[in-house]
């Protein structure tokens, strides 16, 4: 299966599971996203997005996102758009 670079992970509250996105290209809800690094390896649907603490189903390359995440990520990880 084909996946490409979508962003980088910049933070991650662990107590609320969020993790804030760097993005390199468009992100939307529903999207399968596979998170990796050397002690990550993650795939998720995204399921709740934020950009400026304002609730959005799309956001764009060159913004920074906030992304609802079930599994621990790590700062550094990369994000990938599966298929």
């Amino acid at each position: 299966m084909a996946k490409r670079l979508v962003g980088v992970v910049r933070h991650f509250y662990q107590k609320i599971g969020v993790a804030v996105l760097d993005l390199e290209s468009d992100l939307r809800v529903g999207q399968r996203i596979s998170v990796e690094g050397p002690e990550t390896d993650v795939q998720e649907t995204v399921v709740s997005m934020q950009v400026d603490k304002e609730q959005v189903e799309e956001a764009r390359a060159g913004s920074q996102v906030a992304v609802k995440m079930e599994g621990k990520v790590r700062e550094e990880d990369h994000v990938y758009l599966e298929g």
